[in-house]
């Protein structure tokens, strides 16, 4: 029957605008799950094919300043000042742009739909199968894949992500990651290494059954990141593994010691932002 076939479901979804789907959910699964009259219909999988992203990164990494946007269509090479997006959407019609800055380095923004992001509440997080494309979108653009890529990409890279080491803790909540990747990141972001530490392999730290083991250390163990950092890593490196927020430990009695030692660094953080006048 044609109603058991891959393609019968995926051209359902495609005279609904859709023609993208993340590898883990059917075609199927996507059309019955009610998601698509939601979705954005101008995202494309051909935004992952690795010409248009070699086409795309020279501009994107070139033009990474505040208040900066870059259109994604791939017959366009158009960047200006976020308060001219709209002038360029109204005459040329094209969705889709990102929206550059120092730290949140790139935010996909629909013209005709609504803003994505990671990282603010106010915007739009996305379906499980607009994460997939934005997330990839966003890891092919930051990866080195080229020696054309090495000095430009490397070298913004470090900057930016050592921008957002120094500030992650304002008012933040804390995460939990391995110390042995988070010592490769330092050695990358201070410039001791051109060679990012890849995705972060975040098992180590896991029991068995997934939770996190309780008898872990901070500083030998483990480390801590704050929201940004945690939104950088999922959205450039990947992640596998959970990374657990400590706000969700704290109803646990068998991390009792583990969080006291976070208390212990969280207060130490505190005092070397705001130190007592004498």
């Amino acid at each position: 029957m044609k109603a058991q076939h891959p393609l019968f479901w995926k051209h359902l979804c495609e005279l609904n605008g859709i023609n993208y789907c993340h590898p883990d959910v059917t075609w199927k699964e996507l059309f019955c799950s009610g998601e698509l009259p939601a979705m954005c219909p101008h995202l494309n999988t051909s935004m992952l094919d690795p010409s248009f992203i070699q086409a795309k990164k020279q501009l994107v990494w070139s033009q990474l300043k505040n208040n900066r946007v870059v259109c994604l269509d791939s017959t366009c090479n158009f960047f200006g000042e976020t308060a001219y997006d709209t002038d360029h959407y109204a005459t040329d019609r094209h969705n889709i742009i990102l929206k550059l800055s120092s730290l949140h380095i790139m935010e996909l923004w629909c013209n005709s739909c609504i803003g994505f992001d990671y990282f603010h509440s106010d915007t739009k997080q996305g379906s499980k199968s607009e994460s997939y494309i934005m997330r990839k979108l966003t890891k092919n653009l930051g990866s080195v894949t080229q020696e054309t890529d090495t000095q430009l990409i490397t070298k913004k890279r470090q900057e930016i992500e050592s921008n957002i080491f120094k500030i992650q803790f304002r008012n933040s909540t804390t995460h939990i990651i391995q110390k042995d990747w988070h010592t490769s990141w330092l050695d990358f972001i201070s410039g001791k290494t051109t060679h990012h530490p890849g995705p972060l392999l975040n098992t180590k730290i896991s029991r068995q059954d997934g939770s996190l083991n309780p008898a872990l250390f901070l500083g030998k163990d483990f480390e801590l990141i704050g929201n940004l950092t945690r939104w950088y890593i999922e959205r450039m490196y990947g992640v596998s593994g959970t990374i657990v927020s400590s706000d969700s430990l704290k109803q646990n009695a068998e991390y009792c010691k583990l969080l006291h030692s976070i208390r212990l660094r969280q207060q130490m953080n505190s005092s070397l932002r705001y130190p007592f006048n004498h």
